[in-house]
């Protein structure tokens, strides 16, 4: 996922270096994604057939939209993001900085040691998940290695920080802590911009594909929510704001199209021995349900 999240980033950054060289960078009419944002009570797997291949703009409850990766944190006002909490907070003037917002006692307290602990798994049948750092902890449906996802998470990292002017050496996870007091503040920097730009000027949607927020859609027993894996500070925003729904592009070549609790067996995690099936499923299971890690 997370290089899937680079990708997209880059993605971006060079179309607009190509912008600013004066040209015009346009996806063909095939490659766009397809708009059904008018389609009332869009099904998202409708959505994924109709798109052919394509990636879908469609319509989601925000209340079956999942963000933050391994946390999976619901976007509701009142849950528990910190994220969330500190949007609302400085919408209601109580925080003005990034240094008394829940941001702070966050990424102060959840520090997990190991892939094992932020994955959720107390006693994984891969001990070798015990050993390995927390940026190596992947999703059951997941086809990167965990040596791969640590190095995408550091380069991630390092883009971020010089996106938004900031130092390359402000490393370390949005996800989780420990983080330095620099990378605390870009977060919260991020938040709130993202806040401010949704509240004065609304959802703006790229119907070329390339700056929406990216969703994968997840299925269990016939019933389906939205996996954010690019927008978390938009989304956190939206869900401050009490907005009900959102517009994400959904499927496509770069990020698939939907992930099902039926196909753990076939995950690539599962195949290649990292987990067990009922591990994967059990991690499924508390992702769908919006559920964090025992550590958070």
């Amino acid at each position: 996922m997370k290089g899937r999240i680079l990708n997209a980033e880059l993605s971006v950054r060079l179309r607009a270096f190509l912008s600013r060289a004066g040209f015009n960078v346009r996806l063909s009419a095939n490659a766009r994604p397809l708009d059904l944002t008018a389609v009332d009570k869009c099904n998202p797997i409708s959505a994924l057939y109709e798109a052919n291949g394509r990636s879908a703009l469609v319509r989601f409850p925000l209340d079956s939209c999942i963000f933050f990766s391994h946390l999976a944190f619901p976007c509701i006002k009142g849950g528990p993001s910190p994220q969330i909490k500190t949007l609302l907070d400085y919408a209601a003037g109580r925080c003005n900085r990034w240094d008394n917002s829940d941001l702070v006692s966050f990424y102060q307290r959840f520090r997990p040691l190991n892939a094992a602990q932020l994955m959720g798994l107390d006693n994984p049948s891969n001990s070798e998940l015990l050993s390995m750092p927390a940026g190596c902890a992947f999703l059951p449906w997941e086809s990167k290695s965990p040596k791969e996802l640590l190095e995408l998470e550091k380069k991630s990292a390092v883009n971020e920080a010089r996106q938004f002017g900031r130092s390359a050496d402000v490393l370390g996870s949005q996800f989780y802590g420990p983080n330095a007091e620099e990378k605390i503040r870009l977060e919260y920097d991020r938040l709130v911009a993202a806040y401010e730009s949704l509240r004065r000027y609304g959802h703006n949607l790229d119907f070329e594909g390339f700056g929406n927020i990216q969703a994968l859609i997840i299925g269990l027993q016939g019933c389906y929510k939205a996996f954010i894996l690019v927008g978390h500070h938009r989304m956190a925003a939206l869900s401050a704001l009490g907005s009900e729904d959102v517009v994400l592009q959904i499927g496509g070549v770069s990020f698939g199209g939907y992930a099902g609790i039926e196909h753990a067996e076939h995950f690539p995690a599962v195949q290649r021995g990292l987990i067990s099936k009922r591990e994967a499923e059990t991690i499924f299971e508390r992702i769908y349900h919006a559920e964090q890690p025992r550590l958070y």
